[in-house]
Order: structure tokens, then sequence, then C-alpha cells
């Protein structure tokens, strides 16, 4: 389903703070031959907190910022659950290592997904670290992409 363009005359405060943010992302990203490799940038910024990046069958890449917690994540959702029981979770230990950084495995059983997040600690509500916000998501959204396609 495609993403449709909104009335922007029509946003909350807060959606115009993250349509201005991704907007942002997504000009530094379609820059980054990496991430353009990797993942589809996304031609309308979204009014959420999050982007979706849909990257195989059974799981997604996620990337998030929350103003009012000051968090950016990036989070791997897997919506089979024995392939993050089963597989993943066995290779918690060598995932991190090849990320390089460690992770917070969360299993939502009752919600039916699992979730892995890699948060970057940052000013987000500061506009002037948004361009340093960008350039530490994507190296490792890239990353974490492709280690999980060793598995």
């Amino acid at each position: 389903m495609a993403i449709k363009p909104v009335n922007i005359e029509n946003l909350t405060v807060l959606q115009e703070l993250y349509r201005k943010f991704w907007t942002k992302f997504n000009h530094i990203s379609s820059s980054n031959e990496d991430f353009n490799k990797e993942f589809k940038v996304h031609k309308i910024p979204s009014i959420r907190y999050y982007q979706d990046y849909s990257v195989g069958k059974c799981y997604q890449i996620c990337i998030k910022i929350n103003f009012k917690q000051e968090l950016v994540a990036i989070q791997a959702y897997f919506n089979n659950m024995s392939v993050y029981s089963d597989f993943f979770f066995k290779h918690r230990d060598r995932i991190e290592l090849m990320i390089g950084k460690r992770l917070i495995w969360e299993r939502k059983t009752t919600k039916g997904y699992a979730q892995l997040n890699l948060n970057i600690s940052s000013s987000i509500n500061d506009m002037a670290n948004w361009d340093n916000i960008c350039n530490e998501i994507i190296p490792n959204a890239v990353s974490m992409k492709r280690v999980f396609e060793l598995f």
C-alpha cells in the first residue's frame, strides 16, 4: 500500500516536527550509497514517530524517534516468533558482536511479535543535531540488515 501525501496544513505541532525530521533523514539517506543498496528511501516523509523498511518475509527494520523521551532507536521486528526464538536468539552473542553494539531483545508473545532494539543516545529535540543523528542511524541500520542476511 502506497503512502499518500497528507495535507500539511492540518498537522499537529508534533506531526510537523516528525515530518521535518523524516524529510531531513530521507534527504541524507538518499545520498548514502550503502543505505540505498539495502533500503528503499521513502519519497514521502512520515508524520509518525517511525519509518518502516521491509527487508524480508519474517522481519522488518523500523527506525523510531521519540521527542518526549529523547530517544532514537533502530528496531528489527519479527512477525515469525519461531525465527526469532529458534534461530536469531540462539545467535545472540554473535549478532551483537557483528553489529558491534549491545541490543535489547524483547519478545511480545501476547502480541505475536519480537523485536530487537538498538538505542542511540541523542538530543533529538535540538534540530542542530539532526544531521549527526541521521548519520548515526544510517550505518547502524545498514549493519543490522546485513548481519541478519548472513543467517
